[in-house]
């Protein structure tokens, strides 16, 4: 995942399917920023705002890409 691309937001796999209707985000969302973790163990978390104009730092695990940049 990249700066621009477009994501929903999901489940992550081998997890229940969550009920996201009543959430603050709203799916789709464009990626503005990868917040890279010092620890090279970690994966980055991704700043993503949402089409409701809240913005939320995500996992990639609940992010699916729609549209690459």
């Amino acid at each position: 995942m990249k700066t621009g691309d477009v994501v929903n937001f999901v489940s992550p796999p081998g997890m229940m399917p969550m009920d996201t209707s009543g959430w603050k985000q709203q799916s789709p969302g464009l990626i503005v920023k990868i917040k890279e973790n010092p620890r090279r163990s970690r994966l980055p978390s991704y700043e993503v705002r949402w089409k409701n104009g809240e913005t939320t730092f995500e996992w990639e695990s609940y992010l699916e890409i729609i549209s690459k940049a």
